[in-house]
């Protein structure tokens, strides 16, 4: 990922950038159904990795290696 992550202070409405480079590693999950009884963040937990997707590392992105 190459990007900018803007950050507004106050009134600043122009922000000041920040380079946000990174490399993110994703994998393919496996996405059992929560028990009946489960609790709020154990619902939150699953709704979330339903996609089937996890983020599982970020690191700066190495260029010209």
């Amino acid at each position: 990922m190459v990007a900018n992550l803007i950050v507004f202070q106050g009134s600043n409405q122009v922000g000041k950038a920040i380079a946000f480079n990174k490399t993110v590693f994703v994998r393919a999950i496996d996405t059992p159904s929560p028990p009946s009884n489960s609790s709020n963040i154990q619902r939150t937990a699953y709704s979330v990795r339903k996609a089937g997707l996890e983020v599982y590392k970020i690191q700066d992105l190495e260029i010209g290696k």
